[in-house]
């Protein structure tokens, strides 16, 4: 497993710190689970280089507290399983105290009750899913629910669109069956009727009989949502196939809004279409990206670089507590109100929640084959 660790590290242009180079008792140890391989990999290679980013820029200022920060790195696969394995290697070989990741809901959820159980803090990447944290004192995230973001995608199709029929189709894990139920509250609350709930397991590739039924209820609107791109796009070329949905709004969780969605759809996507996502901006910050990366973050923005702040959070956390992780959780709570990171302000709940204000948010669509955002208007 160290040999593919390494290998993939080497492939992302990432730094290794050797244990054989490194004093561990001179160290601070700071573990990494993100998807390098898997179908999250686009997400999470961006996620875990803008938090090396930070870890270099601390370790040429002189680390923390005079110590440097050594980066263990693992994969979790796009895998909750494999998730879990990284976990316990950070845990009980490298002895870890604080964990970046895991990224995804699925692998939140299965690392998340392993490393608390152990006192580890961890700052989880892109888990959107609601009440994931709910019951672990040391796990927080960067990333806010999908209250705020499913409710203003349903609040949206409903006032703003005036759109009145929906199906709704999404693949069956916590992170999409979240997002689906938000949207579908908030669109139901503002007036509009879901039609169609539907599930897709992970890997279904022939969705043409679930489509068909849809296109039997006189839809104004359709969501769809999945992890995968190669997913999402499959179901986008479905339609276009069989021809259905031709005046039918598209919606769905911002991941749906990608390039990489519309490749594998065969650059199909319907003209009628938004989304909405947490929109942060700094033009600095994405230089030093793409300077050393030679190339773009593949994701939203905000999700990627927000793991750059949690590194500058973490590092003013430890400086303060000496390492001690139970003051680490205390000082999120207590200190870091209103944090000016380089992605967002940043405060959290009682259960390790991301507080971002709704002006945060932008109404995103595909128009030509391009991402436009606006601003969220709902008069």
């Amino acid at each position: 497993m160290v040999t593919v660790v390494i290998v993939a590290m080497l492939a992302l242009g990432l730094s290794i710190n050797s244990n054989f180079a490194l004093n561990e008792e001179k160290t601070i140890k700071i573990g990494g689970i993100f998807s390098l391989t898997g179908d999250w990999a686009y997400g999470a290679i961006p996620e875990a280089r803008f938090a090396q980013i930070a870890i270099d820029e601390i370790n040429v200022s002189g680390g923390i507290n005079g110590k440097p920060i050594e980066f263990i790195l693992e994969d979790a696969r796009t895998n909750p399983v494999d998730a879990i394995s990284a976990a316990n290697k950070l845990i009980n070989i490298d002895n870890v105290k604080f964990i970046l990741g895991p990224d995804t809901a699925p692998n939140s959820a299965a690392v998340i009750p392993i490393t608390n159980s152990n006192k580890v803090f961890t700052m989880s990447a892109t888990t959107t899913a609601k009440d994931v944290l709910n019951d672990y004192e040391y796990a927080f995230r960067v990333s806010p629910d999908s209250r705020d973001g499913g409710g203003l995608i349903g609040e949206l199709a409903a006032k703003k669109y005036n759109l009145k029929r929906m199906a709704m189709i999404f693949e069956n894990s916590n992170f999409d069956l979240s997002w689906a139920e938000d949207t579908r509250d908030s669109f139901e609350e503002n007036g509009g009727e879901v039609l169609l709930f539907e599930k897709y397991n992970t890997g279904s590739v022939n969705l043409k009989t679930v489509l068909l039924k849809a296109s039997t209820l006189n839809l104004d609107v359709i969501y769809v949502s999945g992890r995968a791109p190669m997913a999402v796009g499959n179901i986008l070329k479905q339609i276009k196939e069989q021809g259905l949905f031709e005046d039918t709004m598209l919606i769905g969780h911002a991941i749906i809004m990608n390039q990489n969605v519309i490749e594998a759809s065969g650059s199909y996507f319907p003209e009628n279409n938004f989304s909405v996502e947490v929109y942060a901006e700094n033009a600095e910050l994405l230089e030093k990206y793409v300077s050393r990366y030679k190339e773009e973050p593949s994701f939203i923005f905000f999700f990627n670089a927000s793991m750059y702040d949690a590194v500058y959070m973490l590092k003013e956390a430890i400086e303060a507590c000496d390492e001690e992780v139970t003051c680490v959780k205390e000082y999120f709570h207590n200190e870091i109100n209103a944090w000016g990171g380089e992605g967002a302000d940043w405060s959290f709940n009682e259960f390790g929640d991301p507080l971002i204000p709704t002006a945060f948010y932008k109404e995103i669509s595909i128009v030509n084959g391009e991402k436009i955002r606006s601003d969220i208007s709902l008069n």
